[in-house]
């Protein structure tokens, strides 16, 4: 009875790490600095000027964006307003621009491939390699691409990611000024 227990716990054991060790997904990390600009249209910048440390905001962008001034100036006082019209703007809202080139190993081929943006505000269009991956107007939300038509594997690749404007979003979109965040009841 103490062998057959002995055997059962092996085999189980056995059976655990054969289902532990089944290959997972690999992940390719692209966090760090990306290529950084911005447009007045929609269409991507001819050259990068700047940098940007992914994930970060446009504040850190290197060297700094033309309007920083305007988007994070601090008043000398507080003002009271009742309410905030996102149509009264004291900046031109611009298209954010992301590029970064990768290399993807040619052993990959047989794998789905999967764009994962953890967080994104307003209109996010994604591009690799010039083809159009599609587009989220999901704010603060996670979403996903599948990418794997566009990428060149055994190559380097080019990935281009369009952020829009808050003034831009569409109306279905919940982008809105939530008062219960400013407001305690």
């Amino acid at each position: 009875m103490k062998k057959s227990t002995v055997i059962l716990i092996i085999l189980m054991l056995i059976v655990s790490f054969c289902y532990s060790v089944q290959p997972g997904r690999f992940t390719i990390d692209l966090n760090g600095i990306w290529d950084f600009d911005q447009t007045d249209a929609a269409f991507p910048p001819e050259k990068f000027t700047r940098t940007i440390p992914v994930p970060g905001l446009v504040h850190l962008a290197e060297p700094k964006i033309d309007q920083y001034e305007k988007l994070f100036k601090r008043p000398e006082r507080v003002i009271q307003q009742d309410a905030h019209d996102l149509l009264q703007l004291h900046y031109q809202p611009k298209y954010n621009w992301y590029r970064k080139i990768i290399h993807i190993p040619k052993e990959l081929e047989s794998q789905k491939a999967i764009l994962s943006l953890k967080k994104s505000k307003y209109v996010t269009q994604v591009y690799v390699n010039k083809m159009d991956m599609g587009t989220s107007m999901a704010c603060y939300t996670p979403v996903e691409f599948p990418v794997g038509d566009a990428l060149k594997y055994g190559s380097d690749n080019e990935i281009l990611i369009k952020v829009g404007d808050r003034a831009w979003l569409p109306d279905a979109a919940a982008g809105s000024t939530d008062k219960d965040t400013y407001r305690r009841y």
